[in-house]
């Protein structure tokens, strides 16, 4: 009796097995935070993710914590002269997104720093070559290029 049970339920598992599907995410998106525009997009920051609109064609593109976003508050949200995308987190962490291929990078230089108190990334401003964000004790110069902090005040 033991063994037909175990051979039935091993079926129905293997049976089942092929309808798994893969992690999806349905977040709402109407809550914008930030926004920034690069000359193709629209971008926008949600406690869900991060979205954009094509101008041009119309297109709707998302990202969220599933396709490999840091996740958490989003404090600031910038364009880049080569169309990237930095996100700020209310934590310290940095996020990198290439529109082109969708690669998402995640920096946490700021994030370890814990002779303060308070990491939090509230506006981020590039410029040549170089990011200057606003945190919550100061200004951090991030150079892209070598993707590290050059200094901080």
């Amino acid at each position: 009796m033991r063994l037909c049970f175990a051979l039935v339920f091993g079926l129905v598992l293997s049976a089942a097995a092929p309808l798994a599907q893969p992690w999806t995410a349905y977040p709402a998106f109407n809550d914008v935070r930030a926004v920034a525009s690069s000359e193709s997009a629209i971008w926008a920051a949600t406690p869900a993710g991060v979205f954009s609109y094509e101008v041009d064609g119309g297109a709707f593109a998302r990202f969220t914590t599933v396709d490999g976003l840091r996740g958490g508050t989003i404090g600031a949200l910038a364009v880049d002269a080569g169309g990237r995308v930095w996100l700020g987190y209310e934590d310290g962490a940095l996020d990198r997104i290439d529109p082109e291929t969708g690669a998402i990078r995640t920096f946490l230089d700021i994030e370890r720093a814990d002779q303060y108190a308070s990491r939090g990334i509230n506006r981020i401003r590039p410029q040549d070559g170089a990011l200057l964000i606003a945190t919550d004790f100061g200004l951090v110069v991030f150079d892209t290029e070598r993707e590290e902090v050059r200094q901080t005040a």
